[in-house]
């Protein structure tokens, strides 16, 4: 049994109209569905950061899959928070973060990753927010333009709980940019937003918004980093700082992939029990056209595959010996396939489900809303996959080799990388003529 059983019949968890509660409700709501997973799961600290099987466990739990808002809240809060937090306190010996590490493993406390900007997505490397040292030792914060202002965690006060964020930003020193570097920052008490920090929030039911600094004074301890040296290696360095948003590929994929089941599992229990008139006045169940069987049996068809590729995704990523840029591909593999299907299959279930498949309550309309905003969370899969694909054909690294090179689909795929690497070079070579 789940661990999560008994919270999908208690109050909590009971279905409501959203459109019949206020914003600031559905939030309180989320926050608290988010903290009554974590409590049924009750990982540490080591599970975090060791991403053990309780880990994975929890995101491919289908009782995320019933408030999409709660999903977002519990992977930010503990995949890119407490994962960040975590792995850097370990790694710099910081004990004064234990305390609070342990107040957001309990959600006592609520923790914000704040990377992108409103003028700076895909391309976080060049986001502008400023963190400048001061002669005394401490930073002061700043979002010097519109464009820089933090998008989108949600900070706006809630349930009285105070509020902590990673907020990267560039650090200057002496005028001299010295690459990007995260940093711990007080966002609110739960009732008010900390001084010089603003934020508007306009959606719901996650409480998102777009939050600004104006000269907020830092101490030395705010920075998440070994130093403020500037790094030989810049890009590499950032890309490992924000390690956990590869995790988050993966793991956020999970949950689509719990969608995916949940789905073939009503449309095929709907098309049992509903039934349409037969010959001699028999009833006869709309599972038996072949219309209605294809949609249905894919879609469980490609459930089981996605959750045998998950088990083998997971084990690869977990390979510390693997190129860490072979190791974000393998999330992004995952999650290209997952969501192609999941979203794909979503349509046709809804459609074959008559009205039946527009219903909120029957989930499958609603959570092929919510698979739209995994499709764009840690890392817009196109952008992702163009990504891949072109350095895998410029052969900067490989992928694992098939376990059954002789395969059909082994050799369908190692024709493809070969076609496109020997087309890569042959425009390569004539643009180099012609210059």
């Amino acid at each position: 049994m789940s661990v999560t059983e008994r919270l999908r019949t208690s109050e909590l968890f009971k279905f409501s109209n959203a459109s019949h509660s206020s914003a600031s409700w559905q939030a309180e709501r989320a926050y608290l569905r988010a903290s009554a997973i974590a409590e049924a799961y009750g990982l540490s600290l080591d599970d975090v950061l060791s991403l053990t099987p309780g880990f994975w466990d929890m995101h491919a739990d289908p009782t995320l899959c019933w408030d999409g808002a709660a999903t977002t809240i519990l992977t930010i809060q503990y995949n890119l928070t407490i994962g960040t937090v975590g792995r850097l306190a370990e790694n710099q010996n910081r004990e004064d973060l234990l305390p609070l590490l342990d107040d957001l493993l309990k959600f006592r406390t609520i923790g914000q990753f704040c990377l992108t900007e409103v003028g700076h997505g895909l391309d976080a490397v060049n986001l502008e927010t400023t963190a400048t040292l001061l002669e005394d030792g401490t930073f002061d914060l700043h979002t010097p333009t519109p464009a820089a202002a933090k998008f989108m965690p949600p900070m706006v006060p809630v349930l009285g709980r105070p509020c902590v964020a990673v907020v990267f930003a560039q650090l200057i020193v002496g005028k001299e940019k010295r690459g990007i570097r995260p940093f711990l920052v007080n966002i609110n008490d739960g009732r008010h937003m900390c001084s010089g920090i603003t934020t508007k929030n306009g959606s719901f039911p996650v409480n998102h918004g777009i939050t600004s600094f104006r000269h907020v004074r830092l101490p030395r301890g705010a920075l998440l980093a070994e130093d403020v040296e500037k790094s030989p290696s810049e890009h590499f360095d950032f890309l490992m700082r924000i390690w956990r948003v590869s995790v988050g590929t993966l793991s956020l994929s999970l949950v689509a992939m719990s969608t995916l089941k949940i789905a073939s599992h009503i449309a095929f229990f709907y098309s049992k029990r509903r039934t349409v008139g037969g010959p001699e006045n028999s009833r006869v169940p709309i599972l038996s056209f072949r219309t209605q069987q294809i949609p249905v049996f894919t879609a469980v068809a490609r459930a089981y595959v996605l959750d045998a590729f998950s088990r083998r995704a997971i084990q690869l990523f977990m390979d510390d010996s693997l190129d860490i840029r072979v190791r974000h591909g393998i999330a992004t593999c995952f999650k290209a396939a997952t969501l192609h299907c999941a979203q794909e299959s979503a349509i046709l279930l809804s459609e074959r489900c008559g009205a039946q498949g527009l219903f909120g309550h029957n989930q499958i309309v609603t959570q092929y809303s919510e698979m739209r905003g995994i499709a764009i969370a840690e890392g817009d899969i196109l952008v992702l996959s163009i990504r891949l694909a072109t350095e895998l054909i410029l052969g900067r690294y490989s992928m694992p080799h098939s376990d059954n090179s002789r395969s059909l689909l082994s050799k369908h795929e190692a024709g493809i990388m070969a076609e496109c690497q020997s087309l890569t070079t042959h425009f390569w070579l004539k643009l180099s003529a012609i210059g």
